[in-house]
Order: C-alpha cells, then structure tokens, then sequence
C-alpha cells in the first residue's frame, strides 16, 4: 500500500508569514461580518467572485440560488464550479422513486432547485489547487441542459442521493463561454 508523504508547516520556521495571513484573514473577517456573512464558508468568496464578475447580487442565504440579477430578483441564478480538467457539481440530489412517497418529495425539491433558476453559470478554475480564486472561464448553460443530465444521471445512478457532476465538457457542448480570463 503506498503511503502518502505528510505536509507540514513549521511555524518556527515561517511565524512572520503565518502571522501575516492570520492578521490578514482576521481583516477579512472583519469585512465579511460587516456584509452579513462568513468568508471562510465553503465556496462563499468564489461564489463572490463570480457574482462581480457576472454583474449579479449574490444571495446570502444557502437555502436559496447563488445569484440574481441586479434589475430583477426574481431572475435567479446558481453556479458551479470545479478545477480546469474537473467538473463541478450539484450536491444532494434525490432520486425518483414512485413506491417511497418520502424519496419522491425529496426529488421533487431536488429538481425545484435546478428550475428555480434562470440560469446556470459554470467556472473553471486554474487546476493549482493553491490558487481556487483564480477562474479562467466560466460558461453560461441553460437549466433545461442542466435539468435533462441531472435526469439522466440520476438514472444512471444506483443510489437514492447523488451528486450529479458537470465537467468542462458538458459545458462545452451545452453552453457558451460568456467570460474568460485575459
């Protein structure tokens, strides 16, 4: 069995930089909490990220989209992401099952949170997982696209919750590059 080599960061060694970045994060914070929300909650400063450079309001709250249009709130949006080379994905997403009227009522609010949306935006990020802020591309694809892979997916799977994954690829085929980094 291979054994994977353990990293480490000697604070001795680096305490001046480590500092630093725990000074730094502390400010951020600090920002964040003025704004009414976690930065260091998982995927809240791409999704940031993205909102600016989209030109939509981010929503805060995780039960709803990511996004909305700044004219419109109605016209909501989610994003997804992954690493160049890998594929973002929508987490918890319920199988249909018509003799388990629970797993059913799970699948019909799984599929809500796809058509809740106007659109969905997908980035792909520089593949240098010290760099996840660093997107390169991000594809505009319609729900209806993202609706029907889910469906086949789900069919495909032969679990009652899966993630369903989106790589670059699919955005390729069923999408259009609506920005790239220069």
């Amino acid at each position: 069995m291979a054994t994977k080599s353990k990293k480490v960061l000697s604070l001795r060694a680096n305490i001046e930089d480590v500092k630093k970045a725990l000074e730094l994060a502390e400010q951020l914070q600090e920002i964040g909490s003025r704004l009414g929300f976690n930065v260091f909650q998982p995927g809240a400063m791409k999704e940031l990220k993205m909102a600016d450079i989209l030109k939509h309001d981010w929503i805060l709250s995780k039960k709803n989209a990511d996004a909305c249009s700044r004219t419109n709130s109605k016209d909501e949006y989610e994003y997804l992401s992954g690493k160049v080379g890998g594929a973002g994905q929508i987490d918890r997403v319920f199988k249909d099952d018509t003799s388990d009227p629970e797993q059913q009522k799970k699948h019909t609010q799984s599929m809500e949170r796809i058509r809740r949306n106007k659109a969905f935006y997908l980035a792909y990020t520089n593949p240098d997982t010290s760099k996840p802020l660093d997107i390169w591309k991000i594809y505009e694809v319609s729900t209806s696209d993202i609706e029907k892979e889910t469906k086949t997916q789900l069919q495909n799977s032969s679990n009652k919750i899966s993630h369903v994954s989106f790589p670059e690829s699919f955005a390729q085929k069923h999408g259009k590059i609506i920005w790239e980094k220069k």
